[in-house]
C-alpha cells in the first residue's frame, strides 16, 4: 500500500481490501453487506482526494475474482458507481491497474454497459486497458462489450490504438485494434499524431513489429482507397500480387470487412 494513501474513517471491510486479505474480504462482504455501500475518502496521489467504495479500491489492487464477486453481490449498484475525482467505474480502475481477465469479465457480466462508460477526458475502459499493458483477451472482451470502443476518441483525440502504440502494447493487441477499426491507422490526435507517430523509443529501441504492422495496415488502406476510386470512375482494375507480397512483408492479414 502506497505511503501517501491516507484513510478517512474506513470500515473494516475497506481495511481488509487495503491489506489485500482477499479471503477475509470475501467473507466480510457476505456477512456485513452494509459495509460494501460505505464510501471512504482517500488521498489518491498525494494531493487529490476521492471517495471510493470498497469495490473501487479492490479493483486497484489486482483482486481475486471471488472477492470482486462478493463485493458486487453485497452491493449490486457498486459496479455502476463512479469514484468522485476521476469519475471512474470499478471497470475503469481494473483496466488501469492490470486486473485479470476473470475480474474484467466479472465486472462486464454484472454491468456490460460499463464498457461504454466514459471517465475523465472521455476515456473508455478500453483506453485504460490499452495504456496499461492489458493482453489481447482483455482487449477483445472490452471490444465485444463495446464494438464502437476502438473508434472512440477521447477529449484529446486519442484512440485506444494511439495509447497502445504510445505505451508499447503487445503486437497482438495492436492487431486486434486494427482489425476492429482498420481506419484507425490514419486517425490523428488533436495534436496531429498518427498511431505510428505515438510509438515511443523503449530502452533505445523501437518495436519494429508494431511499426511494420502499422505500415502494412496503412499501405493496405491506401491501396483499397485507390481501387475504390478507380471503380467509382469505371476504370477497370488490373489484378496484381501486390497485396499478397504486402501481407508477407508486414505480417498483416486483412479482416473480412476489408476484403469485401
Amino acid at each position: 500500500m502506497p505511503s501517501f494513501f491516507k484513510k478517512r474513517g474506513p470500515t473494516q471491510l475497506f481495511e481488509m481490501v487495503m491489506q489485500e486479505n482477499w479471503a477475509d474480504v470475501t467473507s466480510r462482504a457476505k456477512n456485513n453487506s452494509s459495509e460494501a455501500k460505505s464510501w471512504t475518502k482517500v488521498c489518491i496521489d498525494g494531493t487529490h482526494s476521492s471517495s471510493l467504495l470498497p469495490l473501487h479500491q479492490a479493483c486497484s489492487l489486482k483482486p481475486q475474482v471471488q472477492s470482486v464477486d462478493a463485493l458486487i453481490q453485497a452491493y449490486p449498484k457498486s459496479v455502476r458507481m463512479k469514484e468522485s475525482f476521476f469519475f471512474r467505474l470499478p471497470l475503469h480502475i481494473a483496466c488501469l491497474r492490470g486486473a485479470s481477465l476473470n475480474v474484467i469479465q466479472t465486472l462486464l457480466g454484472y454491468y456490460p454497459d460499463g464498457a461504454r462508460a466514459k471517465a475523465v477526458f472521455d476515456r473508455l475502459p478500453l483506453h485504460y486497458a490499452c495504456g496499461s499493458g492489458a493482453n489481447r483477451d482483455i482487449v477483445l472482451a472490452l471490444i465485444s462489450a463495446c464494438p464502437d470502443g476502438p473508434r472512440t476518441q477521447d477529449e484529446h483525440g486519442w484512440l485506444a490504438l494511439h495509447l497502445a502504440c504510445f505505451y508499447n502494447a503487445d503486437v497482438e493487441v495492436v492487431q486486434a485494434l486494427l482489425e476492429a477499426y482498420p481506419e484507425s491507422v490514419g486517425i490523428k490526435t488533436k495534436k496531429g499524431k498518427t498511431p505510428i507517430q505515438c510509438i515511443k523509443v523503449s530502452k533505445g529501441r523501437r518495436n519494429e513489429k508494431i511499426i511494420a504492422l502499422l505500415k502494412g495496415a496503412s499501405a493496405f488502406r491506401k491501396e483499397a482507397s485507390k481501387q475504390n476510386k478507380y471503380l467509382a470512375y469505371g476504370v477497370p482494375l488490373k489484378r496484381s500480387n501486390s497485396l499478397s507480397s504486402m501481407d508477407s512483408e508486414y505480417d498483416f492479414v486483412p479482416s473480412d470487412s476489408e476484403v469485401c
